[in-house]
């Protein structure tokens, strides 16, 4: 960082200050930002909460290039990548005061995993196989004062009858969803 003062509430999506919701949905092209908006609100949870973070795409070996590289991004621009460990083998970022990680696989939490990011959600052919780790993710009670939210990006699918375009489109919208197109 070069010494510059960055607010996050300032550059981040006003709904992602509050936890209202279980599931924040953000669609969009390339260069819209929802990545960035997801890493800045991953780090400041990690940072906040003793839990950790689950990150997933379909293509797992992407993540190096995609979303660990954002999340670098995002703690540097927050001013705070001092205060995180990352590693590649395991694939993982560890925030070294409490000691806590964003992670690619469930069985290495000592936290629980309370927040959930799957990247690229349009990759995963059913909806079903999203439900599959929503609910391996949802199977622990959370201690008193933490909360879960999952966080889905993707590009929006050409093709209307997609899965993904036909749960996220602005009639079929649960209320524990929060959805932004950008």
């Amino acid at each position: 960082m070069t010494g510059t003062t960055v607010k996050v509430s300032e550059i981040i999506n006003n709904n992602f200050h509050e936890h209202n919701y279980l599931k924040y949905v953000l669609k969009g092209g390339r260069g819209s930002a929802k990545s960035t908006h997801i890493g800045f609100r991953v780090i400041m949870d990690i940072m906040r909460y003793p839990i950790s973070a689950l990150v997933v795409r379909k293509v797992g070996n992407t993540l190096s290039e995609s979303v660990y590289e954002q999340l670098k991004e995002c703690a540097e621009i927050m001013g705070v990548y001092q205060y995180f460990e990352f590693k590649v083998s395991p694939l993982q970022i560890k925030y070294k005061p409490r000691g806590n990680k964003i992670i690619k696989s469930l069985k290495v939490a000592k936290y629980p995993v309370a927040l959930l990011w799957i990247e690229e959600l349009a990759e995963f052919k059913t909806e079903e196989e999203v439900q599959t780790i929503e609910q391996s993710v949802l199977r622990a009670e959370l201690p008193e004062g933490l909360h879960y939210s999952f966080f889905y990006s993707y590009n929006p699918p050409k093709r209307k009858q997609s899965w993904v375009n036909k749960k996220y489109n602005t009639h079929n919208i649960s209320k524990n969803t929060y959805v932004h197109h950008s």
